[in-house]
């Protein structure tokens, strides 16, 4: 019997995982037909930096959480605060069930997996069998900065195949998305993009974004 295929969803800085299904509603609409398995999970820190007052607005019950504080050193480097913790609650969530298929995440989630990519593709972070099949990146446009992640980063584009979802020019970190694209393999990279800024794309407007979406998801499962 074919399992299920498995997508594990990493939501964006001082979210939850709740808060990110509830921003993906249209996209998981667009994909109920198929027979995948979306899991969201909340990061491991809780947020020890400000809220944004639209979040909050929306979700005043919270939890907030954060995958990491970036913070500035004196040295000029970026120390990803609580890095640790969310790499070894990381290592254990990918070890548990059926190795998840694609591996997804939204803003700071999608840093996270370029991150875990390069740590599963260059390092024995974990077995090879544990590996993911596809990474899916919405508006991801920071590369890792911490000095243990860049390294990684280092020794050319990531090979895994991907799909990024850039939100156009109204999103505050286009450029940097654009960026980013450098960071994974050209022939395996699948890159569409929306006109409505810093979230996930939706039916309404980005109808057309949404089903190559789920098209471009189809190809890498099948």
């Amino acid at each position: 019997m074919t399992r299920r295929k498995r997508i594990l969803v990493l939501h964006g800085l001082r979210l939850s995982g709740d808060m990110q299904r509830e921003l993906m509603s249209d996209v998981l609409e667009s994909c109920s037909g198929q027979d995948w398995e979306w899991t969201f999970v909340d990061a491991p820190n809780e947020a020890t930096g400000p809220v944004r007052r639209i979040t909050r607005e929306r979700w005043p019950q919270g939890p907030y959480c954060e995958w990491w504080n970036a913070t500035d050193q004196a040295d000029g480097t970026v120390k990803y605060v609580g890095l640790e913790r969310t790499l070894d609650f990381m290592r254990e969530v990918l070890s548990e069930g059926a190795p998840y298929d694609v591996l997804a995440g939204y803003s700071q989630g999608g840093t996270l997996v370029t991150a875990l990519t390069a740590l599963g593709e260059r390092t024995d972070f974990l077995p090879a069998e544990r590996g993911w099949r596809a990474a899916l990146l919405f508006n991801s446009g920071v590369a890792p900065r911490d000095p243990e992640l860049v390294p990684l980063l280092a020794d050319g584009p990531l090979q895994t195949p991907s799909i990024h979802v850039l939100g156009g020019p109204r999103d505050v970190l286009y450029e940097e998305q654009k960026a980013m694209l450098e960071h994974w393999s050209a022939p395996g990279r699948t890159v569409l993009e929306h006109a409505e800024g810093h979230v996930p794309p939706s039916l309404a407007a980005s109808g057309a974004v949404v089903a190559a979406l789920a098209d471009a998801i189809e190809r890498q499962l099948s």
